[in-house]
């Protein structure tokens, strides 16, 4: 069975206020996967730039930054022994080794590295930004809580993701993020049966 956790959500002091509100939703969003979680957790004000980036590395983007010395970065500053879960939104572009550019990294049950940075774009919609951002943190704080690790209704794509109609299918560009939201809006599905299966049987196996 899972342990419960206190939350640090920070941001990077160049996230827009609004942005910030969508990801503070997301973050809600993922832990109502939590069984009782209204009872259990308060979900925190998010603490603004209390932090400092480590260097960059320039790209053809831009400078991008190293997702994975970022996570260990604000590790380091909390003092994380495995008693908080932290969730890091940040308005730069991330690189993960081997990878390349990311929008998000995640280590579960530890922290989320998420960056709206590529969402900035002025063609997109402020509603589309929001919908966007919101479903994005959701889905890495989904990750962070433990999802996806079924073998069945999943499918590998830099990890495992879901198949279903479901915040935790895999996006890999923006559009596709938003394209995705839309869909599971007009649905009304935020997680899948499959994927409320899996963290109802985490959070209360053994209990």
């Amino acid at each position: 069975m899972k342990t419960e956790r206190s939350i640090i959500f920070q941001t990077t002091n160049n996230v827009p206020p609004v942005l910030i509100e969508a990801g503070a939703n997301g973050l809600t969003k993922a832990m109502t996967l939590i069984p009782g979680y209204s009872t259990r957790f308060l979900l925190p004000e998010p603490i603004v730039g209390s932090f400092k980036l480590p260097k960059p590395k320039q790209s053809c983007c831009g400078p991008q930054f190293d997702v994975g010395r970022l996570a260990e970065t604000v590790n380091s500053l909390n003092n994380n022994s495995g008693k908080y879960w932290n969730v890091v939104l940040c308005n730069h572009d991330l690189y993960q080794t081997g990878d390349g550019w990311v929008v998000a990294s995640t280590i579960a049950d530890v922290i989320s590295v998420i960056s709206v940075a590529r969402f900035m774009n002025p063609n997109l919609s402020d509603s589309e930004k929001d919908l966007a951002v919101t479903r994005l943190v959701a889905h890495e704080v989904g990750h962070l809580l433990g999802l996806v690790e079924r073998s069945y209704d999943a499918v590998e794509s830099y990890g495992l993701h879901c198949t279903n109609v479901c915040i935790m299918r895999q996006a890999l560009t923006p559009k596709r993020w938003i394209r995705s939201a839309l869909e599971e809006t007009e649905s009304s599905v935020d997680f899948c049966a499959s994927c409320q299966g899996e963290m109802f049987q985490c959070w209360t196996q053994g209990a």
